[in-house]
């Protein structure tokens, strides 16, 4: 009867730390920022916002601002709106702004 308790209560250790591991690996990473025109330095609305890798991906408000989660923080972040040019922009840290350049 001890061998079972014991048993059961190592099963019970175990499934608490697979179901941690879990509930940590699915914790997602809010990336945020801004995109501005180059020229005029004024905020790009409804710009896409995302990351090739995945199917991630987020569009500008009217202030120009984004945020994106995602659950592996990506190298690029890359931005197309019908006018600019596409950028590709490294990811520095959680806030990125970006610039783009008028086709």
């Amino acid at each position: 009867m001890m061998k079972k308790m014991v048993m059961m209560m190592l099963l019970m250790g175990q499934a608490v730390f697979f179901l941690h591991a879990q509930a940590v690996k699915f914790e997602g990473v809010m990336l945020t920022g801004s995109v501005k025109d180059s020229a005029t330095g004024k905020p790009v609305k409804k710009a896409e916002v995302f990351v090739r890798e995945s199917s991630k991906k987020t569009f500008t408000d009217a202030k120009g601002h984004y945020s994106l989660i995602v659950f592996n923080r990506p190298d690029t972040l890359f931005v197309r709106h019908r006018k600019y040019h596409p950028a590709n922009v490294k990811v520095k840290g959680l806030n990125n702004d970006i610039v783009l350049q008028r086709k």
